[in-house]
């Protein structure tokens, strides 16, 4: 594929007056070598932005706030310098001066001087006129007047894919593909092909792909991968085929196809591996997923010290977020909150950083596995988390939060049990009570986070230290335990003391999970057993507890629409509102 030229269609307008008094003040005698770095940089990237027009061009007042707000910008030099471009700006009010201005800038262009010249003669005298327009018109090479020799033909303009990327963040697929198509058949270079007509179909696919349309997907990557190879582009052929892996297979017995590790493979689908890993159909130990993560983070450094790639900030933190969920299914809790808390640490919030909300998704599910519901919803209705997202994003995030509510009404009318928890409640009422209570004594290990301390029935100090993160498991086997107990022992007067920590356990966990009607249960057990102890003024707490609890649950059982959920469903109605029209 031949060298694209150097845009052709570039009438000049008012910006790019703005734009070159920066460049002629900035660079001449390579002055920005006396700001501070800082500065210097955030200049840079405020040219590259205006320069590649990949948006819509700043008014100067807003191009001057936003160089006049870039660090240590109060500094002599830089000060001196913007007061520089600013005089200059304002002082070209006349067509002499705006003549001599750009006839002092043809140095900086790389273009022949005669043609030069006659575009400065054929804008110049216009351009004073349009410098208060509100907006820009599209000016086509064929409407000109005078044309230069690179006039002849309409060059490609990043219009449309600028309005793609729009009709794609809102969902609107049909004008987005419209967009699309237009945008790669415009005239780039003086070939026949573009040579970029792989890079449309590469973007349809992964359109399709984020919108769950698999085989619209996989119809169009056949395409794609055939025109890849005929236009020898390498790179493109990669992305192609690295979606067509993350395709549910068609066979539903075949195994998800594994990425092996290649310089031009990105490493986010080495990543993507890990997820494949974790399913249980593949049949594989978790250490294999944690060679994938030390793969990608291989080929990451391959990335930026090899092949010399630009470094996006929020790739690097991805393999964080990978390895929070890996070290949780080790059964890792701790380390999997700190790679959480890194990810959530050094990403800026308000974003489209899809890794930042896979945390904080993640990270809301278990603080409301946890009872914490009002946390969790918090967390996931922070503007940090839905400022920026995508229609597909929106989707997912709407999900997570219904998944939040669907849990706390569940936990509130007792619909979930853990199997291996059924099976020894199940035992016990035929009869199994030794075997119930060792099963449940195995478990609980697995099943209880924090230690407790009681005095058993010799007044001795005695405690358990048992580990893990779900309280509903916790609440459940504790009480079943303590029934266990209770029934295997002949309801003695050790066995009733042996029980009391469990039940205790249990009634501070359901009452947290606003569990209430295995709450009344366990208050009314306790109860009992006070009684038998003759512990009178524990029954009595006991049995008010109970009474509590009950009205509790009655004035729940009447309500027909919770405010608070009704506050959510609003929010959640304007955020997916304010995306479709932004």
């Amino acid at each position: 594929m031949e060298e694209a030229p150097p845009p052709a269609d570039h009438v000049i307008r008012p910006h790019h007056i703005a734009l070159l008094t920066i460049l002629m003040v900035g660079f001449r005698d390579l002055a920005i070598k006396d700001f501070p770095s800082p500065y210097a940089l955030h200049l840079h990237r405020v040219l590259l932005n205006e320069i590649s027009e990949v948006a819509q061009p700043k008014s100067h007042a807003e191009l001057m706030s936003d160089i006049s707000s870039g660090p240590q910008s109060d500094s002599p030099d830089c000060h001196e310098f913007q007061m520089a471009i600013s005089t200059i700006h304002h002082d070209l009010n006349t067509v002499d001066k705006m003549g001599n201005f750009l006839g002092s800038s043809c140095v900086y262009v790389l273009l022949d001087v005669a043609d030069i010249l006659l575009k400065i003669c054929v804008v110049f005298s216009k351009i004073l006129k349009i410098r208060t327009s509100p907006q820009y018109l599209v000016v086509q090479a064929d409407m000109l007047i005078f044309k230069t020799l690179a006039d002849k033909k309409n060059w490609a303009t990043p219009n449309l894919y600028d309005v793609w990327e729009k009709n794609l963040m809102i969902g609107d697929e049909n004008l987005a593909i419209e967009n699309l198509r237009c945008f790669f058949e415009q005239h780039f270079h003086e070939s026949n092909d573009s040579g970029f007509r792989p890079h449309a179909l590469l973007n349809l696919v992964r359109l399709h792909y984020m919108n769950g349309e698999f085989l619209a997907a996989r119809q169009l990557l056949g395409e794609a991968i055939d025109t890849a190879r005929l236009s020898n582009d390498r790179i493109t052929l990669h992305h192609c085929t690295s979606i067509l892996h993350r395709l549910p297979p068609l066979d539903e017995a075949q195994k998800p196809i594994l990425q092996e590790v290649q310089p031009d493979l990105h490493p986010f689908e080495i990543l993507f591996d890990v997820s494949k890993l974790l399913d249980p159909v593949t049949e594989q130990p978790l250490s294999a997923s944690f060679i994938k993560i030390f793969q990608a983070i291989g080929l990451y450094d391959h990335w930026l010290d090899v092949q010399c790639a630009v470094p996006v900030e929020e790739q690097q933190w991805a393999q964080h977020a990978v390895q929070s969920i890996v070290w949780r299914e080790a059964g890792c809790n701790k380390l999997a909150d700190i790679e959480q808390n890194i990810v959530l640490a050094f990403t800026a919030p308000g974003g489209e950083n899809s890794n930042r909300m896979s945390i904080a998704l993640n990270k809301s599910y278990q603080t409301a596995r946890q009872g914490n519901y009002t946390a969790a919803l918090a967390l996931l209705i922070d503007p940090s988390v839905w400022r920026g997202l995508i229609i597909q994003d929106y989707g997912t995030w709407a999900h997570a939060i219904w998944d939040i509510l669907a849990l706390r009404a569940t936990r509130r009318f007792n619909l979930y049990r853990t199997a291996i928890i059924i099976l020894a409640d199940i035992g016990l009422e035929f009869g199994m009570t030794k075997r119930s209570r060792q099963i449940l004594e195995e478990i609980m290990p697995q099943v209880s986070t924090n230690s407790f301390i009681w005095f058993d029935a010799d007044s001795q100090l005695c405690s358990k230290v048992i580990n893990g993160d779900d309280l509903e498991q916790r609440a459940v086997a504790c009480f079943t335990l303590a029934r266990c107990i209770i029934v295997a022992e002949g309801s003695s007067s050790n066995a009733l003391h042996q029980a009391l920590p469990y039940l205790s356990k249990a009634e501070f966990d359901f009452k947290a999970l606003e569990m209430y009607q295995p709450l009344k249960d366990v208050q009314y057990m306790l109860s009992v057993i006070y009684h038998n102890l003759d512990m009178a003024v524990e029954r009595q707490a006991a049995a008010e507890r109970h009474s509590e609890t009950e009205t509790i649950q009655k004035k729940l059982e009447m309500v027909v629409s919770d405010p608070e959920i009704s506050e959510i469903f609003d929010l959640m109605e304007i955020v997916g509102s304010a995306l479709t029209s932004r």
